[in-house]
């Protein structure tokens, strides 16, 4: 049997999302996103940019501001117990510290003491006070596919079969920063705007992807007491989309869901979020003598695509910085794959009404140490000692014991 189709498809479901534009009867949420510092840098753990983890990352110092005002390493600050530690009020502390971190030259937000928790804090989506703005003309998602292929019966009911996938994928949702001049590159933070005012966060059909797939299949079905099933998929998967989740989601205050430079879209192609060009499933089932059934599942893929992670680059002057090292592309590594072995084994009882059958189920059954999280950092512009190595594991072997009755 031979098959072709060809499909287009507009994609309605995504504009649901719109609820965040003002523009299309949505509301515009603001998050206020406040780092606090309970013992001032020792707790900036991430340098966002204008952060105090910002100046600790900078200065390779994380008591940089403990050392400035006499206060020892690792004691909690807060409102009510700063005079004791530096002898200045609470109002005097926050000049003099704002005034300090001046002289180093980093743009920062200001810091204060939170009126919530007392603790030393910066609001970084004080930054981000903008509007969602809608595209003009919106444009609704869509994508062409072509798939053609075969199956063919063979002797010993088994069945094979191919197919190949081309998708283009057009008018992804997301968002852009549309007003960023492209000199902010070399000036910025803070961004230079083309119209002068705070920057526009713009939803509308900037991305794009493309999809080509090979799926083999082969299929037995139940004779001399095995079946089985099996398939593989080579494929390649690339887009343009930094967050294919949109973040936080579009109407969170900040940079989670902009790409990493808004006037060069281009920046961010490269292979798709979750994405691995092979991919093998095959399960079975085989029926024993004195009615043992015997199933399983065996699922070998390589590895997933990941970015580098390196020190922050701010590439297009937003003020908002990416971890991706300098010349490399997104999703631009290969880390190692898995391969995962799930067994069962049943014995079946019968009585006059009554089916019954104790079961053992073993999950990983090799043992196998797939990849859960991977060392993607850089150190300077090289990959890390550790690079594309495991660092935390899924779940080893599982054994577990069942039994059921059926009346």
């Amino acid at each position: 049997v031979i098959h072709a189709s060809y499909g287009l498809f507009y994609d309605r479901y995504r504009l649901g999302i719109v609820q965040a534009v003002p523009e299309f009867g949505g509301f515009n949420g603001v998050t206020v996103v406040e780092l606090d510092y309970p013992r001032l840098t020792a707790d900036a753990l991430i340098p966002f940019p204008g952060s105090l983890g910002e100046f600790a990352f900078v200065l390779g110092d994380p008591n940089f501001i403990n050392t400035a005002f006499g206060i020892p390493p690792a004691t909690v600050v807060r409102e009510d117990n700063i005079q004791s530690l530096t002898g200045m009020a609470p109002a005097d502390f926050i000049v003099a510290l704002n005034a300090f971190l001046s002289g180093f030259g980093i743009p920062f937000v200001p810091v204060e003491f939170s009126p919530s928790t007392g603790y030393l804090r910066q609001d970084l989506g004080a930054a981000f006070q903008d509007a969602i703005r809608a595209a003009q003309p919106f444009q609704t998602p869509y994508n062409h596919t072509l798939n053609v292929g075969f199956q063919r019966e063979l002797p010993g009911n088994l069945v094979v079969g191919a197919s190949y996938i081309h998708r283009t994928i057009n008018n992804i949702l997301g968002l852009r920063l549309t007003n960023l001049d492209p000199i902010s590159a070399s000036v910025g933070p803070p961004p230079v705007t083309t119209d002068g005012g705070p920057l526009q966060r713009t939803y509308g059909a900037w991305y794009d992807g493309e999809y080509d797939g090979l799926v083999i299949t082969a299929n037995k079905r139940l004779s001399r007491r095995f079946q089985f099933q099996a398939n593989y998929v080579f494929a390649k998967s690339t887009d343009n989309l930094l967050n294919s989740n949109l973040g936080l989601g579009i109407a969170t205050q900040g940079g989670g869901s902009v790409p990493t430079d808004s006037n060069n879209l281009d920046f961010d192609r490269g292979n798709s979020d979750l994405f691995v060009p092979h991919g093998f499933v095959v399960s079975g089932l085989v029926t024993l003598p004195a009615d043992i059934w015997v199933s399983g599942v065996l699922r070998a893929n390589s590895g997933v695509y990941f970015s580098g992670v390196g020190a922050p680059i701010d590439y297009d002057g937003d003020g908002i910085v990416s971890t991706r090292p300098a010349g490399t592309k997104r999703n631009q590594f290969n880390g190692p794959g898995s391969a995962n072995l799930d067994l069962r084994v049943e014995k079946r009882f019968a009585f006059e009404r009554v089916t019954a059958s104790a079961l053992i189920e073993f999950f990983n059954l090799t043992n196998a140490r797939n990849p859960k999280l991977i060392d993607a950092g850089f150190v300077g512009n090289t990959p890390g000692p550790n690079f594309g190595n495991i660092l935390v594991p899924l779940p080893g072997r599982e054994i577990q014991f069942g039994f059921r009755m059926q009346f």
